[in-house]
């Protein structure tokens, strides 16, 4: 009911609550969307097939911590439908992996990507991200060492980086202060110092 009263809306937190695929899939006819926070709400990759449909218009998406059965596929879908977002947060999302990233190219105009604590093989690419500003890709996997080969593929357009948890050398450091110059934030606490061979 609300969303069909409710057609203008543009923001909508629904953080916390007992919002399913049903509601999610609701909110298809709110056109203006373009804010959606659905932090620790149990949704599935459905709820997000719908939103990819209907809501074209959405900028900033807050997955984080969602419980239910979220993978890939959902984000996958989010990202071929949502050509608009800027700001994407999947930290401890699901069964979500960094390994949906790669569809992320997708998303021209993303400037924020949040996805801390979620589980990966190897690090992703990211080269292509152009503008992208803020990055946080935190305790991923225990004991994580980043190579000084994936430091350098890293965005330049950077501001704000979040690698908490990481290991990186001494010339990925280097290599971090170098390449970035925009960069402004940088957050490696409980990295863990490794010496590169290539010293």
């Amino acid at each position: 009911l609300a969303s069909t009263l409710c057609r203008s809306l543009e923001s909508v937190d629904l953080s916390k609550t007992e919002v399913g695929d049903d509601g999610v899939m609701m909110m298809s006819l709110m056109l203006n969307l373009r804010e959606l926070s659905l932090r620790e709400c149990r949704i599935s990759d459905v709820a997000l097939d719908s939103m990819a449909q209907s809501s074209r218009n959405l900028e900033v998406l807050d997955l984080s911590k969602c419980k239910g059965s979220l993978t890939d596929g959902g984000v996958r879908s989010i990202c071929g439908g949502c050509g608009k977002l800027r700001t994407l947060v999947l930290s401890w999302c699901g069964q979500v992996t960094l390994g949906c990233i790669g569809d992320m190219s997708r998303l021209s105009k993303l400037e924020s990507l949040i996805a801390a604590g979620l589980p990966c093989s190897s690090f992703p690419a990211l080269e292509c991200f152009s503008s992208l500003t803020q990055l946080d890709m935190s305790v991923t996997r225990p004991f994580w060492q980043i190579s000084d080969a994936v430091v350098s593929s890293l965005p330049t357009s950077l501001q704000t980086l979040r690698l908490v948890g990481c290991g990186i050398s001494d010339v990925g450091v280097v290599s971090l202060a170098a390449r970035m110059p925009a960069l402004t934030s940088l957050d490696l606490t409980g990295w863990f110092f490794y010496v590169s061979l290539s010293c």
